[in-house]
């Protein structure tokens, strides 16, 4: 069944967000929305067994998982370096800079030589604004591999 819901995210996701699709773009969505649905699942099942009481432990889970999407360092730019790795433990920061790179990657954004100057444009073209959130490794092929799924 999880399959199957990570499908339907992916599609609606990639396809009504009219973000960029291609084959290669699609199945890593998916493989990460898997990743992401598996884990939220299984840190719901942990706290579920170890709280008898079913409202803290939906509460444990929401702010532990809020927890972990802050640590992806696309929210928080400047994070410490144990944060960081500590955010290489779940599939939301590589899921987070698939999205990311896959989505800045040959986008051009209309900005003129005034906003550039003034500073309301920050970046030109995406690769400028990956710079700036320091994703230096824009080879996607490697983040789903690193991305720790779950499986049921």
């Amino acid at each position: 069944m999880t399959i199957f819901s990570s499908f339907v995210l992916s599609v609606v996701m990639v396809f009504g967000m009219n973000l960029q699709h291609t084959a290669r773009i699609f199945v890593e969505f998916w493989f990460s929305a898997y990743a992401l649905i598996s884990v939220g699942e299984s840190i719901g099942i942990l706290f579920s067994t170890f709280f008898d009481n079913g409202g803290l432990a939906v509460s444990l889970v929401s702010a532990v998982i809020t927890l972990f999407s802050q640590l992806n360092g696309i929210i928080s730019v400047t994070l410490p370096e144990w944060l960081k790795v500590i955010g290489w433990a779940t599939p939301m920061k590589s899921q987070s800079y698939l999205c990311i790179i896959n989505e800045m990657t040959g986008l051009v954004f209309n900005c003129t030589e005034a906003s550039i100057a003034s500073g309301a444009c920050i970046a030109a073209t995406g690769e400028q604004l990956l710079d700036t959130f320091s994703i230096t490794n824009q080879s996607t092929g490697t983040y789903p591999l690193i991305s720790p799924p779950i499986l049921h």
